[in-house]
Order: structure tokens, then sequence, then C-alpha cells
């Protein structure tokens, strides 16, 4: 056992023997883990059991941020034991993770993390030429799930060019890891897609959405893309997505008019990449600004290929104001988000709220559904 465990382990011991006592009093928990969410402390887990009689699959996306010596809570090493806690005690089967550094400050996040996980395998990559820069990968149980394929893309319009620009963000790439599993019980196949959208741009965030959207749908503009997900398998899509589940994100300058109509959607060819400005190391002021409706969450959900756990769950909880909190209070908006193609079961979604000592162990809150796969 890495020693730095070992260490978290006397701060974590007191979180982890007051939930198990907690679950083995309540003996049947699944209907009192409900009654208890609207009641229960902030600091207190809900990682509420899963529901009986249905095989699932509990999926988490979680911005860990990334490790850092900076003083206060955010200090990875301070910070470590309550995230590491909490993972423990939600007993989940895949954890798609945002801003995950390998190496930053003398510290080994993905090793960290991976310490946490036992029986975890791990597929993910930086997303740029930095080998230490952030990933957006994937955890899972492997006892339980076979990886059968893997594969990354770039939300550009070069999605197959490590690190590309080229949709309005500024300073990071953006990307995704896609996973094709199949389930060792049921032997169903799926796929998950873990992602993170721009932090600043309207128009980078809601071309993203449209790419994922298109991949999912089948849509012909995309086809050239080189990007080998099955369309015909359940997919689901998790991540940080900057934005909140608005139904509309208008945006326009003033006196402008257009385009509604994606230049870099229709022109995605790839004769035609040489103009356009795919590939890039930095943001292109050049390039022309969309008007319209620019909301992901519309573009995925309303109008889109996915449903939201959180709203579909056969079992609702009690939702806080927002995920992302700055290692503060809560702000408003839900920014992450798992979501499910319609053919997927969810028996339960929750946002856990878990702050030990008025702390939250990342910048952002967890997202949780349990699934049951088709077969």
């Amino acid at each position: 056992m890495p020693l730095f465990l070992l260490t978290d382990a006397v701060r974590a011991a007191g979180v982890l023997l007051a939930a198990l006592t907690f679950l083995s009093a309540c003996g049947d928990t699944g209907t009192l883990a409900v009654d208890l969410r609207s009641a229960r402390s902030e600091d207190a887990l809900l990682a509420p059991p899963r529901p009986a009689g249905v095989d699932t699959l509990r999926v988490m996306t979680w911005n860990l941020r990334f490790a850092s010596t900076r003083e206060g809570y955010e200090d990875w090493p301070t910070r470590r034991p309550d995230l590491a806690a909490l993972l423990a005690l939600s007993q989940v089967d895949v954890l798609g993770v945002q801003e995950l550094v390998p190496e930053r400050d003398g510290h080994q996040q993905l090793e960290d993390v991976q310490a946490m996980l036992p029986g975890f395998a791990y597929i993910g990559r930086s997303r740029s030429a930095d080998p230490n820069d952030e990933h957006s990968g994937v955890y899972y149980r492997s006892a339980r799930l076979e990886a059968l394929r893997e594969g990354y893309f770039w939300l550009s319009p070069a999605p197959t060019t490590p690190g590309s620009f080229g949709y309005g963000n500024q300073g990071n790439p953006r990307m995704a890891t896609w996973v094709e599993f199949r389930d060792r019980r049921s032997k169903a196949r799926f796929t998950l897609v873990n992602t993170h959208f721009d932090h600043r741009s309207r128009e980078a965030r809601y071309r993203a959405a449209d790419q994922i959207a298109g991949y999912r749908s089948g849509d012909p503009a995309y086809a050239n893309d080189g990007v080998e997900l099955d369309p015909q398998l359940p997919m689901v899509l998790i991540g940080d997505f900057n934005v909140a589940r608005s139904v509309r994100e208008d945006w326009a300058p003033p006196g402008y008019s257009g385009p509604t109509v994606d230049p870099l959607k229709t022109t995605r060819m790839p004769a035609l990449y040489a103009p356009l400005p795919t590939a890039l190391t930095q943001y292109d002021p050049g390039l022309v600004p969309m008007a319209g409706n620019l909301s992901p969450y519309t573009r995925l959900v309303l109008d889109g290929p996915f449903v939201d756990a959180l709203e579909v769950a056969e079992r609702a909880y009690p939702l806080p104001i927002g995920t992302f909190n700055g290692f503060a209070e809560l702000r408003e908006g839900i920014i992450d988000w798992v979501l499910v193609s319609p053919e997927l079961r969810v028996l339960q979604s929750y946002i856990e709220t878990y702050r030990p000592q008025g702390q939250y162990p990342s910048d952002h809150l967890p997202v949780v559904a349990d699934i049951a796969l088709p077969g």
C-alpha cells in the first residue's frame, strides 16, 4: 500500500466507520436513504445503496481539480483523504474524471487516485503534447467490465489531431475519451464517453455538443471525422460541460445576424480542412462567431439524442443549486452531467454533496447514476 494511503487512512477511518455503522444499523436502507436526504447534514455522505432486485452499473463523473500545493483546502494532500473516503463508500463501477494530471507540484495524482480504486483499470491521455497536461480519463472496475475498444477525439474540426483547437476555445484544447465496454455479467455492450467542455466560449461548447450529438445520431456532416463510435450501441455521456442545464443560451454581438449554420460543420470534409482553423495551438481571433441558441443542453438533450439521468431516474433525490463550488460555497447551475441514450434505464441518480468539516473534496460535486444495461 502506498505510504500516503497509510497516512490518509487515519483521517478517513472515522468517516468510513461512521458511514458503515449507519448503513448496518439501517437494515433495508433503500427507502431510508431517500427520507434522510433532505434532513441530513451536508458533511454526511449520501452514497445510497443500489436498488434491490436489479443488476445496475454505478457511473460517476467528477472533476477532481488538478493536484496543487496551494494554501488551504485546495492543497492535494489535505483534501486527498476525504476524496478517497467518498470514492470508497460510493462503490462506483465507472469513474470519469476531469482535470486529472499525472504529475504536478511533486504530486502523482493519477497514481494516487489509482491507489484509491483497487481492482480498477485506467484509460486516458493528455489533452495536449505535454504528458502532464489534464486528462479526461476513465477508471473502471475490471472484474465487472471488459474494455473492447477505446479511443480519443478532440472537440475541434480536426478531431483525430491531438491538441487541436478550432471551435473558438482559448488557451486549452478540449477532448473526449471513449470506451466500448462489455459487461462481464450480462454480456451487454455499451459506449461511455467522458469529456470536458470549454469554460469561456459559447461557440466552442455548442460546437462540441453538436459534434458529439452528430456522432451519436450518425449525422453525415461528421461521417469523415475518423471517430469510430458505434451508433447502434447504448451510450453514456458524462463530463464537466461548464454550462448550466439551460433551455436557451442565445448570443450575438450587437448588430450581428449570423451565421446560425456553423461553417465549421458544413465545410468539414477532409479536402477543405486546409483553409479552416484546424489543428491550431492557440485561439484564432478571426474565427467567425455563431448566433442563435447555443445551449449545449438543448443540443444534446432537449433536441438531441440523450436524456438526463437526473431527470429520468426512477428514484429522485433533492438536488443542490449547482455542482461548482470553487472550494467555497456552491454556485448556481448544474454543470456536470450524466446523460444516457434513451434505451438505458436509470434506476436512481444523485449529486453527492459530501462536505466534511465544511470543505468539499474538490471544486466540483460528483454526479452519480445507477444504470441498468439491456440484455
